[in-house]
């Protein structure tokens, strides 16, 4: 269990790695997405409190950062583990 534990643990920082690299590339394709007043609520919160934490250490993020690392670690799951993915069972469930 330990050995599995740490596996996951690396896999977890590689993909970190990989998604902290794509972020921090300048965007400059445009994707429109229509959320839920509660899934934008629950997205600002999230930035508020991110930037009130880290504040005093000039750390913040945003919306669009946000969502770039959703879009990010959706793919970089689909491509490690494509139809076992989040991506692809959710999309299997939703047309089911």
């Amino acid at each position: 269990a330990s050995t599995s534990a740490s596996m996951q643990a690396d896999n977890q920082d590689d993909i970190v790695e990989t998604i902290r690299k794509t972020v921090k590339q300048v965007g400059k394709e445009t994707l429109f997405v229509r959320l839920t007043p509660n899934e934008k609520r629950q997205i600002t919160s999230i930035v508020y409190a991110f930037n009130e934490m880290y504040r005093g250490e000039g750390r913040k993020t945003s919306e669009n950062e946000i969502g770039r690392i959703s879009v990010n670690f959706l793919l970089e799951d689909y491509k490690a583990n494509g139809e076992q993915s989040i991506l692809a069972k959710v999309l299997a469930a939703l047309n089911a």
